[in-house]
């Protein structure tokens, strides 16, 4: 049982968690989670949102923003956001001995699409898969990183990219609501985060983000992180909360999503996929990291303490493989997609051609 502490962190008593209710114009919205357990930061700063929210007045919006790897802090006007909720609970392995072993942040934001079509409505599956997939582009997918050099004297700049995405993406009737879902697969060292979206408006986006963020010694990148700490536990977590999540839409925005859901083409749920460049290119990322604050036991300093190939693109097709949920719905159309920068140039900036 200790063992499996290791290995399995224990993160919160669900058997503790409260009801959280939330109005937004009208929307009405409701699920359970247990009190936050952060022990590295101002516990004051969570669950501190209003429960009675007015999502019309653009003046509690802000641009969507996002701190790239070099520092630099990014504003899309595009997509204006609000908190409504957040929170963040501690995961531990033995007592003394190993301590934290990491956390999972849960952030509800609010996201209008401003430049939205007046033609389109996020009410339409793939409008609402197109634009939960932009934000997920300009944030995560656009945040390249410096690359690794294989030899000191190399100085040709070159970046990678930090995350694999989405993986795993599927929709999920959860509560009586249909919920678009996927999950992102860091290639350094970065959080993993677990995405559920689904609209309240014509332009509003829920967007339900959970930030898994393992740690452990001696697995400092995305890779070890997979042979030192499981995530089950904190997936776990995740779907304990989302299975008691629901909806009730304004009798208006009801009416609007069946209309528009009765169009022939307004409920097909297609899924995207990442392309076969994409997780090449993913691998070699991971490979490259798989030494990061890391050393085989088996192995003199000296030596390379990287993982194989064959052992990361063993774990890359596992990990990206479909894992359907209860209540899931079969895969229908399958979107290859990549993110805004051309294929041609990510692989040149993979490779230092830039």
């Amino acid at each position: 049982m200790l063992y499996n502490r290791s290995k399995y962190p224990k993160g919160p008593d669900f058997q503790k968690a409260r009801k959280i209710q939330k109005e937004l114009s009208g929307c009405k919205t409701s699920f359970l989670a247990p009190p936050h357990s952060d022990p590295y930061s101002s516990m004051g700063i969570w669950e501190s949102e209003p429960n009675i929210i007015d999502i019309n007045d653009l003046s509690k919006f802000k641009p969507l923003e996002w701190r790239l790897k070099s520092g630099e802090l990014r504003y899309f006007s595009e997509v204006q956001t609000l908190c409504i909720y957040s929170n963040r609970w501690g995961f531990n392995g033995l007592p003394i001995i190993q301590g934290q072993r990491g956390d999972v942040s849960f952030f509800i934001n609010v996201n209008l699409i401003k430049d939205l079509p007046v033609n389109e409505t996020l009410f339409h599956n793939r409008v609402l898969a197109q634009e939960t997939f932009r934000i997920f582009d300009l944030t995560f997918l656009q945040n390249l990183h410096k690359g690794r050099k294989s030899t000191p004297f190399d100085l040709t700049p070159s970046r990678w990219p930090s995350f694999l995405g989405p993986i795993n993406f599927q929709w999920v009737n959860q509560g009586g609501s249909d919920w678009l879902y996927f999950e992102s697969q860091p290639l350094k060292d970065d959080l993993e985060l677990i995405n559920w979206s689904t609209p309240i408006t014509e332009k509003h986006l829920l967007s339900c983000q959970f930030y898994i963020n393992r740690s452990s010694t001696n697995a400092g990148n995305a890779y070890r992180i997979n042979q030192s700490v499981q995530r089950e536990n904190y997936l776990r977590l995740t779907q304990e909360i989302m299975n008691t999540f629901e909806i009730e839409l304004t009798s208006n925005h009801k009416q609007k999503y069946k209309r528009t859901q009765s169009l022939l083409d307004a409920n097909e749920k297609p899924i995207l996929t990442c392309t076969s460049k994409q997780i090449d290119n993913a691998k070699h990322v991971l490979q490259s990291w798989s030494d990061l604050e890391f050393i085989d036991s088996k192995k003199n300093s000296e030596d390379d303490h990287k993982a194989s190939i064959e052992e990361v693109t063993k774990f890359l097709e596992d990990r990206i493989q479909p894992k359907l949920m209860p209540n899931s719905y079969p895969a229908e159309e399958e979107i290859q997609i990549s993110s805004r920068i051309p294929p041609k140039e990510i692989q040149k900036i993979l490779i230092g051609e830039e």
